[in-house]
């Protein structure tokens, strides 16, 4: 995972880096390792934001939050983003339909080991 940070209105710290870089890894262990990740750290005139953008083979994420201290900030940012990894990755992982797998055959089978087809709804045939 490469991440590229830019500080708007704020000094660098080396100790804010290294805690986003922490929070984002263990955020991204559902990500695959080939990912682009840019932080946005600004400084408003109440409120500090933290807006996070990941590229990666399985598409574009983004989370931003607000709050007075950067570090609550940022946990909470990383926390929207593994909402999305582990939401998307849980799309990829179950993508067929359950009707058609091995264990939701053996429960379409009756009691007088008779297959019943009709709980599968019709296919259509792609050109």
């Amino acid at each position: 995972m490469q991440i590229k940070f830019n500080f708007h209105q704020v000094d660098p710290s080396p100790s804010l880096r290294t805690y986003i870089q922490d929070a984002l890894e263990k955020a991204g262990r559902h990500l695959l390792t080939d990912s682009h990740v840019t932080v946005f750290c600004r400084q408003g005139r109440f409120d500090c934001q933290v807006q996070v953008e990941v590229s990666s083979p399985w598409g574009h994420f983004q989370a931003s939050e607000r709050h007075k201290d950067f570090y609550v900030a940022a946990d909470g940012a990383c926390g929207k983003l593994e909402r999305q990894f582990h939401k998307t990755k849980d799309r990829h992982q179950h993508h067929r339909k359950p009707l058609l797998a091995k264990s939701a055959r053996l429960q379409r089978v009756n009691e007088a080991l008779e297959y019943d087809d009709s709980l599968l709804a019709p296919m259509k045939k792609v050109g």
